[in-house]
């Protein structure tokens, strides 16, 4: 007598993960990559809190700016 197999699990997709970078991730990236630091030093140098998603250019151009400054302020001489 046959029986009919149990069927397999459904693959799970967690949606909750973000496809691409955060926003904040990407600019953090981009301060290292200029500036040469440490990621450490290039999230404390854009500071808290960083949104999610696309970034108005305005505002991120602004902030890594900021952040560079922040970053040769703290070098020393």
């Amino acid at each position: 007598m046959a029986t009919n197999p149990t069927p397999a699990a459904a693959p799970i997709i967690d949606l909750t993960e973000p496809l691409m970078p955060t926003t904040g991730h990407r600019l953090t990236e981009l301060i290292q990559a200029l500036t040469g630091c440490s990621a450490e030093r290039a999230e404390l140098a854009l500071g808290d809190p960083i949104p999610t998603g696309p970034a108005d250019p305005e505002w991120a151009l602004s902030s890594v700016s900021a952040a560079m400054v922040r970053l040769r302020a703290r070098q020393p001489a």
